[in-house]
This record gives C-alpha cells, sequence and structure tokens, in this order.
C-alpha cells in the first residue's frame, strides 16, 4: 500500500509543476502580443489615430505688443498697455507718423492726458507744421508740470516748438503772426518770462516801441530778465527823434539805393536803403571795429538770402542820418559781404518814425519826422 500512495503523491506534483509552466508561457505570449499591439498602434500615422490619443495643444502665446503695433492692431496694443503711458512713449520712439500720433490720441482719450504724452504729440504737430496744435497741447501741459525736472524739460521743449514756429514765420516775413504767437504765450503760460522779452523785442526791432512797454512793464522787476527789460524800456524813450526835413543824397547799387549814416556820432557809414528789412543790420566788421562785443549778446533769427540765420542784436548809441537821429537803436550783427563797400542795411525800426520818400530821379531821400 505505501508504494501506490508514493506513486500517487510524485503524479499530483508533477501535474502542479506543468500547469505552473503553461500559466507562465501564457502570461508570457499574451505580454508579446500585447506589446505588439500597442507598437502598433504608436506607429500609426497621426491622421489615422484615433483623436481621443493625440496630446492637447499647448495655449497660444499672446502676441508680442510691437508686433501688434506694426500690424496696426492699435486697439489690442491700447488694452495691452494698460495706461501705461511710458510704454507707449517706449514703444513709437521718435516715430511722427499717422499711426504714432493716432496712437498717442486715442491712449490719451481712454486714459486721460499726461504731461509727457502730451509733449510728445506737441512734438509731432510740430514735425507738420501744425504749430496752432502744438501750442494747445503745451498749454495743456503746462498744467500738468510739478517737479523742477518737469517744468526744465517742458521749457526745453516749449522753445524748440517756438524757434522752428519763429523760423518758419521769418522766411515769409509773417511778422504780424509771430507777434500774435509771442503774445498768446505770454496770456496762457504767464511764468515764461522769456516769451515777454521776446515779444518786447520783436516789436523794437520792428520799431513799435510804444508796444513793446506793455510787455517790457511785466518783467522789468524778473530776477533773471528785469535788467534787461529795464534797459530795453529806456530805449523806448523816442524824444531823440529830430523833427526837421532832411534831404539826403543817395548813390545808386544797381536798382537799389546807398545812403550815409554816422554811428555814435564819429563813424561814418554806407547803408543799402531796404524797405524790406524789419530791422537795421550792420556787417560785423564795423561793430567790431567800433568796439562792439558780439560775444554773449543775444541772439534773433534774420531772413536773408541765404535762408534763416541767426546772429547776434547789438544795441548801439545812436544812428544819424544827417540831421535826423535815433538812438539808443538795435541793429542786427550779420557776415555781410555786401558788394560795393556797403556795411549794412538800412531797416525799417528807423525808417518807420519818419514819412519818407526816395526821388528816384534826383537819388534823394526825404525824411519828415512824424511827430
Amino acid at each position: 500500500m505505501i508504494p501506490c500512495l508514493g506513486y500517487h503523491s510524485a503524479a499530483v506534483h508533477l501535474g502542479e509543476r506543468m500547469l505552473r509552466v503553461f500559466v507562465v508561457m501564457l502570461i508570457f505570449f499574451a505580454g508579446m502580443f500585447a506589446g505588439w499591439i500597442i507598437r502598433g498602434v504608436d506607429t500609426m500615422p497621426v491622421e489615422n489615430a484615433s483623436p481621443a490619443r493625440l496630446l492637447p495643444e499647448k495655449e497660444a502665446i499672446p502676441r508680442n505688443i510691437h508686433t501688434l503695433y506694426a500690424e496696426g492692431s492699435l486697439q489690442e496694443v491700447l488694452e495691452l498697455s494698460r495706461g501705461d503711458i511710458a510704454l507707449i512713449l517706449e514703444l513709437i520712439g521718435p516715430a511722427t507718423s499717422t499711426r504714432a500720433r493716432t496712437l498717442l490720441q486715442i491712449h490719451m482719450a481712454t486714459y486721460g492726458e499726461s504731461l509727457y504724452g502730451l509733449i510728445r504729440l506737441a512734438m509731432m504737430e510740430t514735425k507738420y507744421g501744425n504749430y496752432d496744435s502744438a501750442i494747445v497741447m503745451m498749454e495743456k501741459a503746462d498744467l500738468l508740470t510739478i517737479t523742477q525736472e518737469e517744468e526744465k524739460f517742458f521749457f526745453i521743449r516749449l522753445h524748440e516748438i517756438s524757434d522752428a514756429y519763429e523760423r518758419s514765420l521769418l522766411a515769409v516775413e509773417n511778422y504780424g503772426m509771430l507777434d500774435e504767437f509771442y503774445e498768446r504765450i505770454t496770456f496762457a503760460m504767464p511764468e515764461q518770462a522769456h516769451f515777454f522779452l521776446k515779444l518786447a523785442l520783436l516789436r523794437i526791432r520792428l520799431g513799435n516801441y510804444e508796444a513793446a512797454l506793455a510787455p517790457l512793464s511785466q518783467i522789468e522787476n524778473h530776477p533773471k530778465f528785469g535788467e534787461k527789460a529795464r534797459e530795453l524800456i529806456a530805449q523806448t524813450e523816442v524824444d531823440d527823434l529830430v523833427g526837421s526835413l532832411e534831404v539826403l543824397p543817395l548813390k545808386s547799387n544797381g536798382n537799389q539805393f546807398v545812403v550815409e549814416a554816422v554811428i555814435d556820432g564819429s563813424y561814418s557809414i554806407n547803408l543799402l536803403i531796404d524797405t524790406g528789412a524789419a530791422m537795421t543790420v550792420l556787417d560785423e566788421s564795423v561793430l567790431q571795429a567800433m568796439g562792439y562785443n558780439l560775444v554773449g549778446q543775444r541772439q534773433e533769427f534774420y531772413s536773408t538770402a541765404n535762408g534763416v540765420v541767426e546772429a547776434p542784436v547789438v544795441s548801439i548809441q545812436q544812428l544819424a542820418l544827417g540831421d535826423a537821429s535815433m538812438g539808443p537803436l538795435s541793429v542786427g550783427a550779420l557776415s555781410l559781404s555786401l558788394p560795393g563797400n556797403i556795411d549794412g542795411l538800412l531797416g525799417m525800426n528807423f525808417l518807420r518814425h519818419y514819412e519818407f520818400h526816395i526821388d528816384q530821379d534826383r537819388r534823394e531821400l526825404h525824411l519828415k519826422s512824424e511827430r
């Protein structure tokens, strides 16, 4: 009986081992089959793969604000700026294009006007010759200046605009509009004392001494410009004008005439009569020979045959044509290089104080005081 039981037990153990081997092999082949299936799916073309197995796309990156600006998407630029005017100014840089102007305009219309935005827009308007619009912008900007740094920046830009406008008006000799321009600034920005002086100097340059008194009186006690204002107030006294009739001989110079004049009672010069010149002009060499210092003198713009130039203004003690004299008188100091020993131009800031007539046949200048 014992041998039979041993045989049966061995058979049972052999069957269990074979079953375990079968299960292991079944698992192995099932794994290989599953791997083949997976590899087959991974190597399928994307267009044939199931959408459910594709990875989701990444979120689109917002377009760069410079790109949007270049494309003209100004509304999107406006939204991305979130009211930051510094960002807008950096974005447009020195550009004066319609796109840059429009972006600045809609930005300030949306988020409110700012000092630097207004000044930048004013400079753009100046570039296009829109001086009235530029001054409107600067008048608004003036109300927004707070710190000394802002005031200094505003002052520099205001003078850049005014100089550009002055040049354009002098080029066409539109002195009336220039007078209105300066007067407008003095009304809108009375703290800009320099423009009271510029207005007075323009009127003196045109010989309109009485009108020059008004702006000068506003700054005669100014810490910086008061001394100059008081000097010019004294210069507006025209009591030295002589009321006698003068008949002066003339020399011809082409189609123009030359008259002899005397500076400061001692220095004789030849002046070409130029009724189109607002201010009398002397060659700088004449003034230097008389001992006048041209360095550090105030500068003015002059319209010449070579365009608008900047040169010093000197106050001489007296200018006389025979017994007709006046002084002190502001004259421009330019390098003229005129032919025929001509030392300068006799302008209207002298002539307008007289009734004058040029007798071309007799070659005579007739002067009669208006007073």
